[in-house]
């Protein structure tokens, strides 16, 4: 009976190894789906999870699981047998929407609470949406609160077929029309618990996209890799392998395939508590999250653009950004006082920078309080913002979600009334504000997904903005950050702080510099809300601030969630100044506009670490082609303003920003059209070139909309960039010259001063000639360039509004058109909109790239126009021949040439016809002054202009006589204090003194590319007044060639003064030249000592003007006024007291 008994026993014994061998055999290593993705495997750990324990097969490195490196994962050791316990399907039922199973399971698992009885709706969205949602059959689970659309009611045909296994249970979702798998869950176990939800896809191929926020390349390849991916936002800054500010648990597949038409489609797992994602080389993907639902969709594409506004009709469009948000930002933490903020900005101005948007960081608040400015170090900071603003200028300001706990009862109302309203994040289980440390010490936090905290966050920013006028705000530490870990008094003991399974977050717990996660928000626990703080919080902010400001809002947030890009714009946080951080913001800002917050960059230069002078001028030559463009660093290192660099970096810098500025039509554009139709603003090369293999992983150039490619120099010392140009037709811009080789990789020479740009045959970008800043260059004439394709065809569009209404465009108060070139070399132009009357449009010129014959006539409206040239050789260029930084300073002479050249042409005029000189010694104008009789090494350009040029080797000083007289600097406009005798002027090799005399107004002209493009470019009156505030001056203007125009009075003539009562008066003396275009676009007076207040303009109120207090000058601009419609015009300016 013995024996019997141990031969049964052995038998059993034999049987059941077996079958495990069986149920744990796994030829392919790639397959092994692992079954203790926590840390501290061990063979006992693994089998008591009833799990196998093997090595892998293939030994390709010692340590294959667990490494140094929490996001670096081998094959496992520990996985998942074939029989493991899983869900059966119980029902099926069709529903309206789709269809409604009932899965269980009969055997629980190694997670506690496992969750037997589930229901799965499968919801046939739209043709290309799919949804999948996982939850318990009983009891009601956190959902994530994010208004995404309901579909009631299954759509009729779809792109997608799919299949349900019974037992196990799985799910198939493959592609119609060429079966392609686009989900399959049957590779590995379905496990659902309470804290531990763990479901794996077979993915298509190995090449994925997206998956943030992290730093890592574009391309996410694991055709020889595992990986994790790690979901919970962190203050952390930049580095690889780490989980960052943001959660946007969405990716891409690149489908392979043999016919030759790539496809694309998504997946977003709808979830905001912590996750891995664990990605292998089978190609597979294992979702595991520690709380909610499985709440997942797939997106059919086929393209990539087609995935992308798929998954943006589920979380929401982008913001339409107000038009002034495109320009330059600056920024330090650090200014440390106001005079070292207006030094900065005065150098700025010095150094001819546009700045269209100063920012300040916490060392502005009075001790690091919310709400509040430090009315010491910063005295005077509500006045120069408002004096900012009058400049057309724009200020925005930081504020962290932690607000003080500790000042005195009573004097600080944020916290006080907070309290009392009960807007703030409690403990566990009370009603007690859960209390951290953040920079102003003890503080709380606001639950901004309660009601309330949405109407007190409103109140004190209105409050704020009432002291200080603030066009928007900057809103960080809101992951939320916290100096300590979960609170002060430390966190609870229960699973919401110590869950049974923690995802690899940085730091190892959940709590770790945040606020302890079983505390209690209006919505749920921080457990499920951590991740969408940011999100909520920039929602408020969106809203406080369309309340406020009545216009539209400008949010930047550094945490978000999936669908922040609806409220919010993005950046990268705080990266370093390394030529590392420079390359990584290329694939960085590139996800971020796949995740679908378009308005997106990077802190130029660097945030962290002294940055270099060759560095920061590669990173202003790639910010300028970021959509967010700002330089910002830290505290405690050196400044890092353009205008704290050697003048040729300057000039460098000035290049790419006037590239950038001319460009910004286009760039607008590309915004509407992310906002409306979702196509993203910066883009890979592989959206526009699916079926080029070449295009899949790169990720140090980048397309600018589908037309302008981007191939900047990230190299130290380099001036080699390694660059693909894919196979179509380019233009370099902004020479246009046609390039020949294409479909291949080439080395583009690209010396410091240059950044690879090239223009995309096909298209016609809208752009504009560049004012000082975005407001005074709104009024400047637009410009097609128009790159033609290969067949001779382009076509483009071009939005515009009035740059910061509250929703023009739902509203379609906005003027929208489309244009298009066919090979008939008809340029048409479609004005589809037309409801902004108010905004100037004018087009000046049309360049066309591309057209390699002849032009002998052009048309315009019908009519023969005879203002054009062709340029038969597109690369005709004399190469210069001294060094770069000489060119430029030559160019800044010769646009100062240009720009006066209505006033030399009308000096001509005067010459013929009275009989004054055109340039003349100083002695002239100054008789009775004995010290101009000998000055010859000084002169007059007419009586207005004196010019003092450096005629000395290697002198940096011109000793020159300044007549006792009102004068002003040109281009600068400010004005001079010592007259009256000789002086010493400052003048490096860059620059040639030039005085505009008080008293004249000059009459000046945008430059063109040459006179014949320029001359239908706006005009400009400057103004120099004199002592008592008078000033006068004259245009002559013709067709530029004719004969005997003067004799045969074939011309246009003008007068123009201005007189004490600053009334500007202009007289069309003669108007007998009508074929000429002569619209004045600006005036500028110079020596207005008062602020003013109010203009019109023939009598009628005009409200786009600027004053700038320091330098006592008066801009009016965007003015498109026809010199020659009236014979007297006047414009007025009315002055404070």
């Amino acid at each position: 009976m013995a024996h019997w008994l141990f031969v049964r026993s052995f038998t059993i014994l034999c049987c059941v190894i077996y079958i495990y061998a069986q149920q744990c055999d796994q030829s392919v290593d790639l397959a092994r789906f692992d079954c203790h993705p926590d840390d501290g495997a061990s063979q006992q750990a693994c089998e008591a999870r009833k799990c196998c324990w093997r090595l892998p097969t293939q030994q390709i490195n010692s340590a294959e699981k667990h490494r140094t490196n929490l996001q670096e994962i081998g094959v496992p050791l520990c996985y998942y047998p074939s029989d493991f316990p899983t869900y059966s399907i119980v029902s099926n039922e069709p529903t309206i929407f789709g269809q409604r199973i009932r899965i269980v399971k009969t055997q629980k698992t190694f997670m506690p609470n496992d969750i037997m009885d589930l229901t799965v709706d499968l919801i046939y969205e739209t043709q290309q949406r799919f949804r999948i949602r996982i939850y318990d059959s009983f009891n009601k689970r956190f959902e994530v609160p994010l208004d995404v659309p309901v579909v009631e009611k299954k759509v009729d045909m779809t792109d997608y077929e799919v299949k349900v296994a019974q037992k196990p249970f799985a799910i198939l979702v493959t592609r119609k029309s060429t079966g392609v798998t686009l989900f399959d869950s049957s590779l590995s176990p379905l496990i659902f618990a309470d804290q531990f939800i763990s479901i794996s896809t077979r993915l298509s191929s190995p090449l994925l996209y997206g998956l943030g926020e992290h730093t890592q390349p574009l391309l996410i390849n694991i055709t020889n890799e595992w990986k994790r991916l790690t979901f919970w936002t962190r203050d952390i800054g930049v580095r690889p392998d780490t989980n960052l500010y943001g959660v946007h648990p969405f990716h891409i597949n690149l489908e392979l395939n043999k016919i030759g038409q790539t496809n694309f489609h998504g997946q977003f797992i709808l979830n905001a508590n912590a996750m891995d994602m664990n990605l292998q080389p089978l190609p597979a993907l294992t979702y595991i999250t520690i709380g909610g639902i499985i709440d997942l969709y797939v997106f059919t594409g086929p393209t990539v653009q087609n995935v992308i506004q798929q998954y943006w009709d589920v979380i929401g469009k982008p913001i339409m950004p107000p038009y002034w948000t495109l320009g330059f930002h600056l920024c330090r933490w650090g200014y440390g006082t106001i005079e070292n903020l207006t030094e900065v900005m005065q150098r700025m101005h010095d150094a001819d920078f546009p700045v269209d948007i100063q920012w300040t960081d916490i060392d502005t608040m009075d001790n690091h309080l919310d709400f509040t400015y430090d009315n010491k170090t910063f005295h005077g900071l509500p006045e120069l913002v408002r004096t900012m603003q009058s400049e057309g200028k724009h200020y925005m300001n930081i504020i962290d979600p932690g607000i003080s706990s500790t000042q005195p009862a009573g004097t600080y109302p944020p916290y006080d009334e907070g309290l009392r309203q009960g807007v703030f994040i409690t403990k566990y289980n009370s009603t007690e504000p859960i209390v951290g440390e953040v920079w102003p010490g003890p503080t709380v936090f606001p639950d901004f997904t309660n009601p309330k905290t949405v109407e007190w966050w409103t109140k004190f920013l209105g409050a704020y903005h009432d002291i200080i006028p603030i066009e928007g705000m900057w809103i960080d530490m809101n992951e939320p950050s916290n100096f300590v870990d979960g609170s002060h008094e430390g966190c609870t003991t229960n699973s919401l702080d110590n869950p049974p399974y923690t995802p690899h977050v940085y730091g190892g717990n959940i709590t770790a510099k945040t606020v302890c996660t079983s505390a209690q928000q209006y919505l749920s626990s921080h457990y499920n809300l951590h991740s969408m703080y940011g999100f909520f919080q920039a929602k408020a902010t969106n809203s406080a601030l369309r309340t406020i400001l009545k216009k539209r809002p400008f949010v930047l947030s550094r945490s978000t969630f999936a669908g922040s890009g609806h409220y919010t714009t993005h950046w990268s946080g705080d990266n370093a100044a390394t030529y590392t951080d420079l390359y990584r913001s290329i694939p960085t800002i590139l996800n971020y506009n796949i995740f679908g917050m378009t308005f997106a960059g990077a802190e130029i230069c660097g945030f962290n670490d002294e940055t270099t002078e060759d560095l920061c001028t590669k990173w202003m030559q790639l910010g300028a082609f970021y959509p967010f463009m700002r330089n910002h660093n830290e505290i405690g290192i050196m400044a890092q303003d353009p205008a704290v660099f050697s003048w040729q970096s300057q000039q460098i810098m000035k290049q790419a920003l006037i590239m950038r500025y001319s460009l910004l039509p286009y760039w607008y554009t590309l915004f509407f059209k992310a906002s409306t139709i979702s196509t993203t603003v910066v883009e890979p090369l592989f959206f526009e070139y699916p079926n080029d293999e070449n295009t899949y992983n790169i990720d140090k150039q980048f397309l600018v909309g589908p037309a302008i490619l981007v191939s900047p120099n990230l190299v130290l010392n380099s001036t080699i960039v390694h660059a693909y140009i894919p196979q179509d037709t380019w233009y370099e811009f902004p020479s246009g010259v046609k390039i020949k080789t294409v479909g291949q990789f080439v080395d583009l020479n690209t010396p410091i001063q240059k950044i690879n740009v090239h223009l995309r045959g096909g298209f016609i970008i809208p752009m504009k000639i560049p004012g000082p800043n975005l407001v005074l260059g709104r009024g400047n004439p637009f410009e097609f360039l128009v790159a033609l394709s290969q067949s001779g065809n382009a076509s483009g569009s071009l939005f515009w509004d009035d740059g910061d209404s509250l929703d023009t465009i739902e509203n379609k108060t906005y003027n929208y058109f489309e244009f298009n070139v066919t090979s008939s070399n008809i340029l048409t132009i479609n004005a589809l909109v037309t409801n902004d009357k108010d905004s100037s449009m004018v087009l000046g010129t049309v360049k066309v790239l591309g057209l390699h014959k002849s032009v002998t006539n052009v048309n315009v409206n019908g009519k023969p126009y005879s203002t054009f040239v062709y340029n038969v050789l597109d690369n005709a260029q004399d190469p210069a021949v001294f060094s770069w930084q000489s060119q430029q300073i030559m160019k800044q002479a010769l646009i100062m040439r240009y720009s006066l050249l209505p006033y030399w042409y009308t000096l001509f005029f005067k010459a013929s016809t009275i009989s004054t000189t055109v340039v003349e010694p100083l002695f002239f104008e100054y008789p009775n002054d004995e010290n101009t009789y000998n000055i010859d090494k000084q002169f007059l350009v007419g009586p207005a202009i004196l010019v003092s040029p450096n005629l000395v080797l290697n002198s940096t000083i011109v000793h020159a006589y300044i007549p006792q007289d009102t004068w002003y600097e040109f281009p600068s406009g400010v004005q001079i204090k010592t007259v009256g005798q000789f002086v010493d002027l400052n003048t490096p090799i860059q620059k040639i003194n030039v005085h505009l005399r008080g008293g004249f107004i000059i009459p000046m002209k945008v430059p063109g590319p040459n006179l014949v493009l320029g001359r239908g470019n706006p005009f400009e009156f400057l103004v120099a007044l004199s002592q008592s505030g008078n000033a006068s001056g004259s245009l002559f203007w013709d067709d530029g060639d004719s004969l005997d125009t003067i004799e045969n009075k074939t011309y246009n003539y003008l007068e123009f003064n201005v007189t004490s009562s600053n009334i500007l008066t202009i007289n069309a003396l003669v108007t007998n030249d009508k074929d000429s275009s002569m619209v004045l676009g600006t005036v500028k007076v110079l020596g207005l000592h008062k602020s003013v207040t109010n203009v019109n303009v023939n009598g009628k109120p005009y409200s786009t003007f600027v004053y700038n207090v320091p330098d006592a000058i008066l801009t009016i601009y965007a003015l498109d006024l026809n010199l020659l419609s009236q014979t007297s015009q006047t414009i007025q300016w009315t002055t404070a007291n």
